[in-house]
């Protein structure tokens, strides 16, 4: 796939020469251990995720948004709160 640009929403393209390799075939074990983990991610009632504002915002703001649209085994959830380097708003 090498330069092929892959899209994620929320995120900017991405080449495909820069994802790892377990990522783009069933080349290895570790592939069908990668896609085993996850189809589990689609059956969580939610996933954490942890970043810093300034580092992605596009991501942030797509989460923020609804842009990356879970699928109906994942509902959409939302953090009670905000929270800003060691204090919760």
């Amino acid at each position: 796939m090498g330069r092929t640009l892959l899209h994620f929403p929320g995120l900017p393209p991405v080449p495909a020469s820069d994802m790892p390799d377990v990522l783009l075939g069933p080349r290895n074990e570790q592939y069908k251990e990668t896609i085993v983990l996850f189809e589990q991610l689609l059956k969580a009632k939610g996933i954490l995720v942890n970043t810093f504002e300034w580092l992605e915002p596009e991501a942030v703001e797509a989460i923020e948004d609804g842009s990356p649209r879970p699928g109906e085994l994942v509902p959409r959830l939302s953090a009670p709160h905000r929270i800003n380097g060691s204090v919760v708003q």
